[in-house]
């Protein structure tokens, strides 16, 4: 099994791919050959049990899959060393905030407000789970960017 850097191109996991398929191919029909010669050249008095073959074709078939497994990791992990992990390392320690509703256990919560400039005054309306009014706070307009 070939291992190759993970700074590799990302066409060479494509290219060794397709070298590993037609490899895979070529063990598959070595592999038929030599359970039909097993076959041809069994004793007719103690023949093999067929789920001996069923057993050898399993394990040969999962070997394939592992190698294609060992394929798509290997391409996954070139395309993760040429760009992706060095891309997403700008992101390590920001912070990233989306509107959603908050389930509140009494616990206090950080909240993110994103008022208007111009807006001369700013409202936060608590609702429970029914949509009915819980609380009205009003927010300074020049209020921290968040509030715990």
């Amino acid at each position: 099994m070939d291992i190759a850097p993970t700074t590799a191109s990302a066409t060479t996991p494509s290219a060794a791919a397709g070298t590993s398929t037609r490899k895979i191919a070529s063990d598959f029909d070595t592999f038929l050959r030599m359970l039909t010669v097993q076959m041809q050249n069994q004793d007719p008095l103690n023949p093999v049990d067929s789920s001996d073959y069923a057993v050898q074709l399993a394990t040969f078939s999962g070997v394939e899959q592992q190698v294609q497994t060992n394929d798509l990791l290997k391409a996954m992990a070139a395309q993760m060393g040429t760009s992706g992990m060095a891309q997403m390392a700008a992101w390590v320690g920001r912070e990233a905030r989306a509107p959603v509703a908050a389930h509140f256990t009494g616990a206090p919560i950080t909240v993110a407000p994103n008022p208007a400039l111009l807006a001369d005054t700013v409202e936060m309306v608590v609702r429970n789970s029914s949509g009915t009014e819980v609380q009205r706070m009003t927010i300074p307009t020049g209020a921290a960017p968040t509030i715990a």
